[in-house]
């Protein structure tokens, strides 16, 4: 059971880690030998978030497939090992057979899918906190990188631990002070990523160094653990990433221009679980929209409820 986590009265944003969030419910399908419909459990969960959440103004679900084809990145050009080569492709393929139609249905439901022009759903999800400094937002992904958008705006979600890590858990939630967690994780580098830390050097290690002074510590170092967590630090950095190529920022703002003017299409949604099977859904249709609508706060409360009446 989640606690609902109660900031303060500003727009609330909720931002889904999307590429997280259903290779989680594909893998558990897996392990479980189960057969479940994918898009079924992703909109559960959309819900039971927004829910979570007592309402949320926006709803963005951030994707990594790339707008830009055929044109790395600069992590992948800049890693010596196979930037996340030790995930299996083919297998992952699978679980994106219901991309389009789960996309569709956020739309549908008045929300918005943004995607990366070369870099990744990290790099985006950093942008949109930067960018939405008026707002409370809550990031919901299992990915450890996310932690050091955290700030007094910006919390974010874990699904598994069912906890939200904001400024004042962090330390108990990671074992590391919010202001050195980005050089901790340069330290141990990234196995998820196949991104290398330094040599001999585990969690004890990496902060028994920050504790006596990194600089210091680096120094006293063999010069290629210098130049790996120099290397790190560019590669995890999710402030630098989506500035290092040319139109990234340019396609995150057309995209970003839809947030809020997006609205509740109720037919469309029904047509999309309907042709998915989605019967939970489509069977108490009224009720399973007014839920979810009656979590959205402001303006949007009033646009969605109209939808509802109307389209009836």
């Amino acid at each position: 059971m989640y606690m609902m986590y109660v900031r303060n009265n500003m727009k609330k944003t909720l931002i889904l880690d999307s590429n997280n969030l259903l290779y989680r419910i594909f893998f558990m399908n897996r392990a479980r030998g189960t057969d479940v419909n994918t898009l079924l459990v992703f909109l559960r969960c959309v819900r039971s978030y927004v829910d979570m959440l007592d309402g949320v103004d926006d709803i963005i679900a951030v994707w990594d497939s790339r707008l830009c084809r055929g044109q790395p990145n600069f992590r992948r050009e800049e890693v010596e090992a196979d930037y996340k080569g030790n995930r299996d492709n083919e297998t992952l393929a699978e679980a994106h057979v219901l991309d389009d139609e789960i996309q569709a249905a956020i739309e549908a439901l008045g929300g918005v899918n943004m995607f990366p022009y070369r870099m990744e759903a990290d790099d985006v999800i950093a942008w949109l906190t930067h960018q939405m400094t008026g707002n409370n937002i809550t990031v919901v992904t299992v990915d450890q990188d996310m932690l050091q958008l955290i700030n007094e705006n910006v919390d974010v979600y874990s699904p598994i631990k069912k906890v939200f890590i904001n400024n004042d858990n962090f330390v108990d939630q990671t074992g590391v002070d919010k202001k050195n967690f980005l050089s901790y994780k340069c330290l141990l580098g990234d196995k998820s990523d196949n991104i290398p830390g330094l040599t001999r050097v585990g969690k004890k290690t990496a902060l028994k160094m920050i504790e006596n002074g990194l600089e210091q510590e680096l120094d006293g170092r063999p010069a290629e653990d210098r130049e790996r967590y120099n290397l790190n630090y560019k590669l995890m950095d999710l402030s630098y990433g989506y500035k290092h190529h040319e139109g990234e920022v340019e396609c995150y703002q057309e995209q970003f221009e839809k947030v809020g003017q997006s609205r509740l299409d109720k037919e469309e949604f029904k047509n999309i679980c309907l042709r998915n099977k989605c019967f939970a859904i489509t069977n108490k249709l009224d009720n399973w929209l007014s839920v979810f609508a009656g979590k959205i706060t402001g303006a949007n409360l009033v646009n969605l409820f109209s939808t509802l009446n109307n389209s009836k």
